[in-house]
């Protein structure tokens, strides 16, 4: 098997899978969206493949399941938990869950239902709007799988080639679009100088955490960035501007121009007194 094969078990692959009056085959529609699917028997997970992880190389696995199927889950005795995703927990670093089904909420009763209006399930339970969430945020938070709900077969294609791409197309740590607010990394990191260094830069207005990147390389700490005169005309936008690679005067540097003044004019405060 090459490195990044997207695999679909033989039992949903070659073997078209028969469901709901209509024959579903995975194969063909992601090998013309460009996954190198290869179909081999799985014994967890119904699609697998080996992605770029924060530590290397990592095992993906998706189980794929309608809402029908996982409303039958709803037991500890139930296959779904009681075999496969324990399974994959061992087998996968990243384990999804995909739920294929539009659903609905009767306001009145609380129950679930399908896209066109009918209840889900056949107990109260399983039809249970609340019961059915509660289950998968469980799933969620303590069993450490991500779930995502599909509207049916063709959403579920293109959900797995974004999945595929996104682990496959960069490295881990060339995934920039959650810099903004801040990258969930182990606590032994917070210990690091130099990530402690990057989280001071983040702070200020216009830097975030992508180019508090740059910041920390350019300024061998985070005093030698702070303005060293109270006149607000001494500050490095130099320095600054080399630092972020922006022009002097955006507002990007006014800003840490000012939040870095305030600082300064603090610290002065409180060497006085």
């Amino acid at each position: 098997m090459a490195l990044y094969d997207f695999c679909i078990d033989d039992r949903i692959g070659s073997a078209f899978t028969k469901e709901r009056g209509a024959v579903v085959d995975f194969v063909k529609p992601l090998r013309r969206l460009g996954l190198p699917v290869k179909v081999k028997s799985l014994r967890f997970a119904d699609f697998a493949f080996t992605g770029n992880g924060p530590s290397g190389l990592c095992r993906v696995g998706i189980e794929r399941k309608t809402v029908n199927e996982v409303l039958g889950s709803v037991g500890d005795d139930a296959r779904l938990v009681s075999w496969q995703l324990p399974g994959m927990l061992k087998a996968y670093d990243f384990r999804f869950l995909v739920v294929e089904g539009i659903i609905k909420i009767d306001h009145a009763r609380g129950t679930l239902q399908t896209g066109y209006g009918k209840d889900y399930g056949y107990t109260k339970d399983r039809h249970n709007y609340t019961a059915y969430k509660r289950f998968l945020l469980t799933l969620m938070l303590k069993g450490g799988f991500f779930v995502e709900p599909t509207s049916g077969f063709i959403e579920t294609s293109r959900y797995l080639q974004a999945l595929h791409g996104w682990f496959t197309r960069k490295a881990w740590d060339a995934h920039s679009a959650a810099y903004r607010v801040y990258e969930n990394r182990p606590d032994s990191a917070i210990l690091d100088e130099r990530t402690f260094k990057r989280q001071m830069f983040a702070q200020l207005p216009g830097v975030l955490w992508k180019r508090s990147k740059l910041a920390s390389e350019k300024f061998p700490s985070f005093a030698h960035a702070v303005v060293t005169n109270p006149d607000p005309d001494d500050f490095p936008f130099e320095r600054w501007r080399k630092a972020l690679g922006v022009k002097i005067g955006t507002m990007t540097i006014q800003g840490v121009k000012d939040v870095m003044y305030k600082l300064e004019q603090k610290s002065l405060r409180g060497n006085k007194t």
